[in-house]
This record gives structure tokens, C-alpha cells and sequence, in this order.
């Protein structure tokens, strides 16, 4: 019987830690546990140029634990060429985006290809820069520079990300994204591609959960019971913690038994703010477990972990209403508009309001989530191994 040969991009796990990196990891652990040696063969693609960030990802542990034969991309320098190599039958693509310095040319096999988001291209198309960046005087005028010669910088910015996309119009080609929002998105932006997109939810997270807590500072508010509303990846300025900050404080003046929790940030803002550093996942589940509710409001998301990981324990969610939330999380939130600090100041008190109907709202809708969930990681991992 014949083999059908695998070729899985690791270059979408390396670099830096993220979400889309960690769904690549999640299908990797999923289709490990169903290979079956006698009917796949299972190459990996990586590149000795980047940082490795998750040791399940890494060359040396697919080698050394499972004998499988991992690829240097910055010694062979030819995708195609090493499809050609193994006889690859399937070429699957993580992250598309990833790819965006290596030639594309000539690879005809079949090949499965992620977009999560179209992020950089939204947030340039509306001038969304402008507000992320609006406390940094120094980004501020690089960004009116840069405006002052965009006819120059988007020329070759836009032929980079179009080598990409031109490439997944090819009919070998099939497309997955995280989200409807993000399929119309890609049609937007990108018209030439006819190929089929399917949707599919990322699954849930790994969480190498710990009975106990390693954060000292972590432990101590958790034994203190102080009702706290959490927000994450704090210091990523698209995430727009700073605007709700700056509502959180004119909300703890009048409802000063409530404080704010913020993840990543260390500068504290005024009295009742809490800080924590960047926490293990078993410490970032136990800080969401024993919160009051998540505060998210993320100027852009393609799909959005955080509110799902909150909801898998009953918390009110308060996000902000842009982009693939409010398909993904349905009537289980409050909404706020992430410009208006009036709109936020106005959810914040309907949480405390209406807190029990919250809490069986996101109860109710994490199972319709995870179910979705679950349904995407067998449909992309039997798609991989062609079962």
C-alpha cells in the first residue's frame, strides 16, 4: 500500500508565541495521535533561521521522539524542491502569512492553507495605527513619515503579502480561516481567489494545568476573594487595554469593592489595579477560574480565545463589538464600542447589575463553541491525513 506523504509547516510555530501558532501545535498533537506509520509518512518544515518556541514543535523532539524527518528550509531554500524530495501528497500551511519570504513557485500538490485574519491589512486600511499608537509620540510621526511616502512603502508592502495570496489562488490550493468575518474579509481584499474557504473554529488550548499556583502575587489576590475583573495580553496595543483602564478607574471611584486585574501590563494606574506579569497557562487559568468577569476590548480579532476560556467557567464577558465577536460569541456578552469609554462605563455596571443571567449565558454558550471546536479539529486533521 502506498504511503501518503505529509509535509506539516513548523514555521508557523516559530518565532514568537501566539495564538496561531498554538492552533498549528494543537493540529500537530491531533494528528501525531492518529498517524499511523504503516499508511503516512509525516515530513516536517522548519527553519533553522527562527527561534523555536514550543519544544513540541521542535526538530529535535519530533527526531529524537518519533524518528520523523524534519527539514531545513534555510539549507534547502526550495519548498518545491523538497516536495519533489519526498513525494509529498498534502503540504500543510499553519499560518499563510508565514510565508510570505520564501518562493512559492511551482508547488502543484495538494496543499492546505490557514489564514486566521487579514490584521495587519485591516488595521492599515482604516487607519486603525492611529489609535493603537496614539500614546507614543515617537510611533506617531514614523507613521506620518510613512504616510508622506505610502505610494513608495505600500508598493512593495503589497507585492510581499500579494505573493501569498496569488499563490492560494492557485487550484491546488484549499483555504480555512477562523471565522466568517474573516472569510468575507479574504473575498474583500482579495477577489481573484474563486477557491472554496472553509471555516473553521480554532480548538481549545493546551493547558498544562497545575493544582497549584507558581505566581506568589497571583496567589495571594485569590486567597484575598477581592472581585476582579480581568483583562489580558495587556501590553499588546491592539488589544486597547489602556482604554478600558481608563474607564476601570472612573468605575472603581463609585464601586470601590471591585478592582482590576490586568495580564502582561506592570505599571499601575491607580489604586484599585492589579498587575501581573505575562503567567504560565495553568497560572492564566486559575487567574480567569476566580475572576469576575473578562474585559475585552481588542480593536480587531479574527476569532479570540479569551472570552471562550472565560466562559468554559461561567464569567460575564464584556467585549467590544468589532469584527468576528459577536458571531462567535453570540447574545452571551455585553457589548461596548471599543471608542466610546461611555459605552464600557455603561456595560461595567450592567454586569454587576445582571451578573446570575450573565454567568448562564456564557455557560450556556461555551458547549455550542467547544462542540464547533471539536468538529474543526477532526475535519482539518482527517483532511490532513487524507482519512
Amino acid at each position: 500500500m502506498k504511503k501518503y506523504h505529509i509535509l506539516f509547516d513548523l514555521i508557523s510555530t516559530q518565532g514568537y508565541p501566539n495564538g496561531g501558532a498554538e492552533f498549528c501545535l494543537t493540529i500537530l498533537q491531533n494528528i501525531i495521535e492518529k498517524y499511523d506509520s504503516e499508511s503516512h509518512q509525516l515530513i516536517f518544515l522548519y527553519d533553522s533561521n527562527l527561534p523555536i518556541v514550543y519544544e513540541l514543535a521542535s526538530p529535535e523532539y519530533l527526531e529524537k521522539e518519533f524518528k520523523f524527518i524534519c527539514v531545513d528550509l534555510a539549507n534547502e531554500n526550495s519548498i518545491s524542491k523538497i516536495i519533489s524530495t519526498y513525494h509529498i501528497d498534502v503540504f500543510f500551511v499553519g499560518i499563510g502569512q508565514r510565508l510570505e519570504k520564501y518562493s512559492l513557485k511551482n508547488i502543484h500538490c495538494r496543499t492546505m492553507i490557514v489564514f486566521h485574519d487579514l490584521s495587519t491589512i485591516e488595521v492599515n486600511d482604516n487607519h486603525l495605527e492611529y489609535i493603537i499608537y496614539a500614546n507614543s509620540f515617537k510611533i506617531l510621526l514614523r507613521m506620518l513619515i510613512k504616510d508622506h511616502i505610502y505610494s513608495v512603502l505600500s508598493h512593495f508592502s503589497k507585492k510581499k503579502i500579494n505573493h501569498v495570496f496569488q499563490f492560494a489562488s492557485n487550484k491546488n490550493i484549499e483555504i480555512f480561516t477562523s471565522s466568517m468575518y474573516s472569510k468575507e474579509a479574504l473575498h474583500y481584499y482579495f477577489p481573484t481567489i474563486k477557491n472554496t474557504i472553509s471555516v473553521i473554529y480554532p480548538p481549545e488550548k493546551f493547558i498544562d494545568y497545575q493544582h497549584d499556583i507558581t505566581n506568589f502575587t497571583l496567589k495571594e489576590i485569590i486567597a484575598s476573594r477581592v472581585k476582579y475583573f480581568i483583562i489580558l495580553a495587556a501590553d499588546k496595543l491592539h488589544k486597547n487595554a489602556k482604554f478600558a483602564i481608563s474607564v476601570f478607574e472612573k468605575f472603581a471611584e463609585l464601586n470601590p469593592d471591585f478592582y482590576l486585574l490586568t495580564v502582561g501590563l506592570d505599571k499601575k494606574e491607580f489604586q484599585n489595579h492589579l498587575t501581573l506579569p505575562y503567567l504560565t497557562s495553568s497560572d492564566l487559568d486559575h487567574a480567569i477560574k476566580n475572576a469576575y468577569c473578562l474585559i475585552y476590548p481588542t480593536l480587531f480579532e479574527g476569532f479570540g480565545y479569551p472570552p471562550i476560556e472565560a466562559m468554559k467557567y461561567g464569567k460575564p464577558i464584556l467585549c467590544s463589538n468589532v469584527c468576528s465577536i459577536p458571531e462567535i460569541l453570540s447574545d452571551a456578552p455585553v457589548y461596548f464600542s471599543p471608542y466610546y469609554k461611555v459605552d464600557l462605563f455603561k456595560g461595567l455596571k450592567k454586569v454587576v447589575k445582571d451578573y446570575p443571567l450573565l454567568s448562564e449565558k456564557s455557560l450556556l454558550r461555551y458547549p455550542i463553541i467547544q462542540k464547533k471546536q471539536k468538529e474543526s479539529m477532526e475535519l482539518i486533521s482527517n483532511s490532513i491525513l487524507n482519512i
